[in-house]
């Protein structure tokens, strides 16, 4: 008796993922022309301090940046010149993202803050939210004033109505009413700085 083969049959895994390939980013382009890189024939030429030292052709600026022992970096171009700065290349970016951290600081906020003032809310509680409101308009925020009604809170409407109503006068702030809505849950008052 002979024994019969096994005959293996291939096994069919399912290719359930592709491999994704990840391709390292493009390098960016520098942000500034720095000596050779620039190409402009002629070049108003300034030195660390910001003081002019006149229109020269590029390869006597480049001479002058040589002997001063600092890079040429390029900050603006005109039609006919760039405008060049002789400086060196780590205290000019340093200086740039200064500057650039304190006009992101200087921005306008916008945007809109949200003040829950409760039903039960007594006085003093409403008063420390009026400060808090003050202090968000100062910065250049929008306030929402809202008041969340819950249960039999939404039979007595018109006292939450007069309670939101008496927290507007204890704001120091001077302020405008942009909007009043009514919502299923209960009340907002939008304002903002006058």
């Amino acid at each position: 008796m002979g024994s019969t083969p096994i005959i293996s049959t291939p096994v069919f895994i399912p290719y359930m993922y592709q491999r994704t390939s990840y391709r390292p980013s493009r390098p960016q382009p520098p942000k500034f022309k720095i000596n050779d890189f620039i190409t402009a024939p002629t070049v108003r030429v300034l030195d660390d301090q910001g003081e002019n030292l006149g229109v020269m052709p590029l390869i006597q600026a480049r001479q002058i940046a040589k002997e001063r022992g600092v890079d040429m970096v390029q900050i603006a171009q005109t039609p006919t010149e760039a405008v060049v700065k002789l400086i060196e290349l780590g205290k000019f970016k340093y200086q740039q993202g200064k500057k650039e951290q304190k006009e992101k600081s200087h921005e306008k906020k916008t945007g809109s803050k949200i003040i829950r003032v409760g039903y039960l809310s007594q006085q003093h509680d409403l008063e420390t939210k009026a400060k808090q409101a003050d202090k968000f308009m100062a910065d250049g925020y929008q306030v929402e004033i809202s008041m969340m009604l819950r249960g039999r809170q939404k039979a007595h409407q018109d006292i939450a109505v007069k309670k939101l109503h008496s927290f507007l006068p204890l704001l120091a702030t001077k302020h405008k009413v942009i909007r009043e809505n009514k919502t299923p849950r209960g009340f907002i008052i939008s304002i903002s700085r006058a």
